[in-house]
């Protein structure tokens, strides 16, 4: 059964995927093939304590449609333990304040210049929150950052306080 599957996904990848998809879904299969590897071992009281307000960079892996995925900065929208082996976040997306209108289900954020510079955007650049796409993630998935000396990039209350009540709107009112 296996070996079927295989070839059918070989077959879709020669076949039915561009060069660029192609690289970023085997580039995937085998990062996700490492946190099978580890997840047995994998100890998160050795990461750092991620709080909310905190943007970590995550990898989000190959996804369908719509879907965010790639390396992606992300809000963490929770006070986490640092034994808890999953982590909930709102991925982050930059945009062109005067010509890309919002979705529904995004929050305008302003510019967060800590950002711009650890991304290597633009002076200026905005953000946006893809509140639509909120998840919980394994900590596996965090890239940066991991320990308590890495540096951290907050959102302000204020821009917490937008994405929560997108949340409201979304999912409870």
């Amino acid at each position: 059964m296996v070996k079927k599957e295989l070839l059918e996904l070989n077959d879709i990848i020669k076949n039915e995927l561009d060069s660029k998809q192609s690289s970023l879904l085997l580039q995937w299969v085998n990062t996700w093939n490492m946190y099978i590897k580890n997840e047995s071992s994998f100890k998160p009281h050795l990461n750092r304590k991620y709080n909310k307000k905190e943007i970590i960079t995550v990898a989000l892996g190959y996804n369908v449609g719509s879907e965010q995925g790639g390396n992606r900065p992300a809000v963490v929208i929770e006070d986490n333990d640092r034994s808890n082996k999953t982590v909930t976040i709102v991925p982050l997306a930059s945009i062109d304040k005067a010509s890309e209108p919002l979705n529904k289900a995004s929050v305008f954020l302003g510019e967060i210049p800590q950002l711009n510079v650890k991304t290597r955007k633009p002076i200026g650049t905005s953000s946006k929150a893809l509140v639509g796409q909120i998840r919980t993630v394994s900590k596996q998935r965090i890239i940066r950052p991991k320990k308590n000396k890495d540096d951290v990039i907050e959102i302000t209350d204020t821009q917490l306080e937008l994405i929560k009540n997108k949340i409201k709107e979304l999912y409870i009112d």
